[in-house]
């Protein structure tokens, strides 16, 4: 469901858009528009980050939110590996289906050819591409808008070859903008505010990571994206007319901010918010003019019962001031919490879904079902049903995608999806309220403070047995695996969250062969490696868990 708070008074006036709540018409006393109009048919084109859905889809939630009688759709038209020279082909394909009046492409990474060398001609290639979009702009009269990709990232320390192929993606960035300067394009800096969230978010920790793989967002590196866009088209003002407000693409400020904070409270209550201006206590007006602006204001997130199990989101502002505007977003995370103490957690038929990521036509029903997790005294029971009519059983010794040996039966720190044999992988987020969710780790990486456990099958000499393995290792001992008289299994692990609650997820590995195909499922939200999607285990605590910042 979706929810806003908003205030007016001494002469400003504050929205806030989460895309989680109820929205009425916004009244703004900005001087010009939004750059939107009512039946603006917005398609983005590019490649895999495009694919994915994650920004698109947050951008037309807040507009079927903000303009909930405006008739704005968003789509997504992306193809993952894709360059430039496809985007064309990508917009026949939309074409022909609908009539865009906003074509936003985005492309860089995969034109990089993911190598450092060679930029000049990378760059130029990349240019001529791009003017493959002119005569259909010409002829069907959209509005063209280049975006600026997001990058290659780890942490605050990138290695060598990210590095290099950032620097090759800034030579393409180069010849994009004076491309679009020379043919009147406007180009959004998704890149920039991608950089500056990632910033903030190693401002609370050096190792946050927008990434599990260098180069696809998860939902935090995402809805920074996504609230650039909403920054430059203006959401939360009043639609445009016959002519269309400006496209924001400055991102000089001012800029609206929340105070970082995690909570509970009860399903149906209130978040409490605080919001400040980052130009102190007050928001310049028009001829330099400054309305006044408390240096911290109060404001609440009217909250529902949510029909999702999880959310994550931009935290979406606009402000207005004697006729000055201010925008600003954050991130926001809201999981509902269900108390082990009163009750134990059991998953729902068909809960386990199919990641499409590795879905291959109609999926199967995932051989794990009847997940029931306990609590008693300081440790968790988690029993499982595991009926696999074909099992492949894990082989020691295997290398990993880099070429790395490993050794142990499982790969318990490699990419979900990439584990060779069936196994099922139990995840538990123990960190504090205020760090759950941060995914602080490179490409195949577990999160410092996420327990990882595995179950898998054994061949022996007579039968096939299950085991069980342990990450981080020196955890092993805390961890133990009990085949039930039903054929069921139980997990027994003694953990001390952090908090009263804690992120909970199940990954499953059903193969068909050894280092085969096969089909990965999971219940903890969009991205199996997102622990911001992780199921929320309470222990005496029930409600709705919320983090707002990184």
């Amino acid at each position: 469901m979706k929810h806003r708070g908003m205030k007016t008074h001494r002469g400003y006036t504050i929205g806030i858009l989460a895309m989680l709540g109820f929205l009425s018409a916004a009244r703004s006393h900005a001087q010009e528009p939004s750059f939107l109009q009512a039946g603006d048919n917005i398609v983005f084109i590019g490649d895999s980050i495009t694919e994915i859905g994650h920004y698109g889809n947050m951008v037309n939630d807040a507009l079927a939110d903000a303009y909930p009688a405006g008739d704005i759709v968003a789509a997504n038209q992306g193809s993952g590996g894709k360059t430039a020279s496809a985007g064309m082909g990508l917009l026949k394909v939309y074409m022909a289906k609908q009539k865009p009046t906003i074509v936003c492409v985005m492309f860089g990474v995969n034109d990089t050819s993911w190598a450092a060398s060679g930029a000049d001609q990378k760059a130029a290639a990349f240019a001529k591409n791009l003017a493959t979009f002119l005569p259909a702009r010409d002829e069907h009269g959209f509005e063209l808008i280049f975006l600026r990709t997001s990058d290659f990232s780890h942490d605050a320390k990138p290695d060598g070859w990210v590095d290099g192929l950032n620097k090759a993606l800034g030579v393409l960035f180069e010849a994009q903008n004076e491309f679009a300067k020379s043919n009147n394009i406007p180009i959004i800096d998704v890149h920039g505010a991608y950089r500056s969230a990632l910033a903030r978010a190693w401002e609370a920790d050096p190792l946050y990571a927008f990434t599990p793989d260098v180069v696809h967002p998860l939902l935090p590196g995402s809805a920074a994206m996504a609230a650039e866009i909403l920054r430059a088209f203006g959401v939360g003002l009043p639609l445009a007319g016959k002519e269309r407000g400006p496209l924001r693409i400055d991102r000089t400020g001012p800029f609206l901010k929340l105070t970082d904070k995690a909570g509970v409270v009860p399903l149906e209550a209130d978040i409490p918010l605080h919001i400040s201006s980052d130009q102190g206590n007050a928001l310049p007006g028009p001829s330099g003019a400054l309305g006044y602006f408390k240096k911290e204001e109060s404001a609440i997130l009217a909250m529902k019962p949510l029909t999702d199990r999880i959310a994550v989101y931009p935290l979406w502002m606009w402000g207005t001031v004697n006729q000055s505007e201010a925008f600003g977003s954050a991130l926001l995370h809201v999981s509902p919490i269900h108390d082990l103490d009163k009750q134990p957690y059991k998953t729902k038929a068909g809960e386990l879904k199919s990641w499409s990521g590795h879905a291959m036509g109609d999926s199967p029903p995932s051989t794990v079902s009847d997940i029931e997790v306990k609590h008693a005294e300081s440790s968790l029971y988690i029993s499982f049903a595991w009926s696999d009519a074909s099992i492949v059983p894990a082989a020691p010794g295997f290398k990993s995608r880099f070429g790395q040996e490993i050794k142990t039966a499982l790969n318990l720190q490699c990419r979900a999806g990439d584990q060779p044999c069936d196994a099922v992988e139990f995840c538990l987020d123990l960190r504090p309220d205020a760090s759950t969710g941060r995914y602080t780790s490179g490409s195949d990486g577990v999160p410092e403070g996420i327990m990882k456990i595995g179950v898998y099958f054994e061949a022996g000499a007579t039968a096939t047995n299950a085991a069980i393995q342990v990450h981080p290792e020196s955890e092993s001992d805390k961890a133990s695996l009990k085949q039930n008289e039903d054929g069921t299994y139980t997990v027994s692990v003694s953990v001390t969250p952090a908090g009263k609650s804690f992120g909970f997820n199940a990954i499953v590995t059903d193969k068909t062969a050894f280092a085969g195909g096969g089909q990965l499922y999971h219940f903890g939200g969009v991205d199996p490696q997102d622990p911001l999607g992780f199921i929320r285990l309470g222990l005496g605590v029930e409600g709705l868990f919320y983090r707002i910042g990184y």
